[in-house]
């Protein structure tokens, strides 16, 4: 059985760390349409750089429901969390093509 400190550490990292990785880069990359260019490759502008914001925005929420101690005592809660991150990292840019799709025309 884990002991009390470390049970402290899992609950900082599942909430510090996908509350950083959605307001240093999910955040900016929605509201400014655009991407980082990182390791010599040309930045994503416009709904490419929305569709990977929100893609982040699913692996956080991903990280946060798998870590998260305090929702191992209510597993109902636990992964329908883990399928929303899951099915928003992998699949949102499929609900933000059609979304844009039908706004436009």
């Amino acid at each position: 059985m884990k002991d009390d400190n470390s049970s402290w550490v899992d609950t900082l990292a599942a909430i510090l760390l996908p509350l950083v990785v959605i307001l240093v880069c999910a955040l900016p990359e929605i509201i400014h349409k655009r991407t980082f260019g990182m390791y010599g490759a040309t930045p994503r502008t416009g709904d490419a750089a929305v569709r990977s914001g929100l893609s982040l925005i699913g692996l956080a929420v991903l990280f946060h429901a798998w870590y998260m101690p305090a929702y191992r005592r209510l597993p109902l809660l636990r992964w329908f969390l883990i399928i929303l991150g899951g099915l928003a990292f992998l699949g949102l840019g499929i609900v933000w093509d059609l979304w844009t799709l039908l706004c436009s025309g």
